[in-house]
């Protein structure tokens, strides 16, 4: 049998009795091979001397450390460039992602405010219209007997803030004004049965508000006309006339527009169910159509996405939309 022990080749007979781990390894080896026997198949016993043998010791290529150290540095590159991209990749969806959170938080915001302004104009209206419809059940006011003008003042001083109003008889003839100093004393007597407020007023019995229109002495203003009438002895109801309510469209603009904010540049919009605007940071807008009067004043740009977000309005929708 073979012997595993395997002894180290050396120039001095005290160091080839060392062991193998005592020294440093030399260039060969010394291997010695025992006498064996073995038994053949027919019973014999065959056996062979031993010899020795000098093995070259085997050493790495310096070709082969050189191609391993090679592909080695290549393959810690490969993963370090492909962490590197995966991490960026990552950074970009992150960054993209927070800019739409912020986006769309910042457009609720302002929608929010939107809604709230919107809301504000509706009560201050209605609180008009609700003053407006009671005025005209008082019986002084219903036949303009003495005494109106004072339900008139209370009226004015009750409602939220407006510019004055009017009591028409049926013909259309305007016969008290609050309040009625300075140019105003001088519109009593006038004749109103021409303007387009009073008839359809007239004819459908209904209040009638009106888009922005301009005064006497050229103010912009929003009217609300409510008929008045009264019963004869038949107890029948007759048509008596109006009463005009007229509202400066600045005071709106004051206490629900103008506040709201949009980012650094942006600003708020009111417009009527005409497409008229009623309140516009530009002042050349306001009372102009405003599907028109922006490619009127800035004709090189394309106003397509504004313009159909106006529609949508119009259409008494609401929501977010990129310009």
């Amino acid at each position: 049998m073979r012997f595993i022990p395997t002894l180290r080749y050396s120039n001095t007979p005290q160091m080839r009795r060392k062991s193998f781990q005592e020294h440093a390894s030399p260039k060969f080896w010394i291997r010695p091979y025992c006498k064996s026997r073995h038994v053949r198949k027919d019973g014999s016993v065959a056996e062979s001397s031993g010899k020795w043998e000098t093995l070259r010791k085997k050493t790495p290529s310096p070709k082969r450390e050189k191609g391993f150290s090679a592909r080695r540095y290549v393959l810690v590159i490969g993963i370090t460039v492909a962490i590197i991209a995966v991490t960026i990749c990552i950074g970009i969806r992150n960054y993209r992602e927070a800019v739409w959170l912020s986006t769309e938080q910042f457009n609720q915001q302002q929608l929010i405010l939107a809604r709230s302004a919107a809301t504000g104009i509706d009560n201050y209206v209605a609180g008009v219209y609700d003053d407006l419809q009671t005025l005209s059940h008082f019986p002084i006011v219903q036949r303009m007997q003495p005494g109106i003008l004072e339900y008139m003042e209370l009226f004015y001083k009750g409602t939220p803030v407006q510019t004055s109003s009017r009591r028409l008889d049926k013909n259309g003839t305007l016969r008290f004004i609050y309040p009625q100093e300075g140019w105003r004393k001088d519109l009593i007597g006038l004749d109103y049965s021409q303007d387009a407020l009073f008839q359809e007023a007239k004819e459908t019995g209904q209040v009638v508000i009106s888009g922005l229109i301009i005064n006497e002495i050229g103010k912009r203003r929003i009217r609300l006309v409510k008929p008045v009438y009264i019963e004869d002895e038949k107890e029948a109801r007759e048509f008596n006339g109006v009463i005009v309510c007229s509202i400066n469209p600045d005071i709106l603009v004051d206490l629900y527009v103008s506040p709201i904010i949009s980012g650094e540049t942006g600003y708020a919009w009111l417009m009527n169910e005409d497409g008229i605007f009623l309140a516009h940071r530009e002042e050349a807008f306001v009372g102009q159509e405003a599907f028109s009067v922006r490619q009127e004043k800035n004709s090189e740009l394309s106003h397509d996405a504004i313009n159909q977000i106006q529609g949508q309005m119009m259409a008494g929708e609401e929501g977010v939309s990129p310009i």
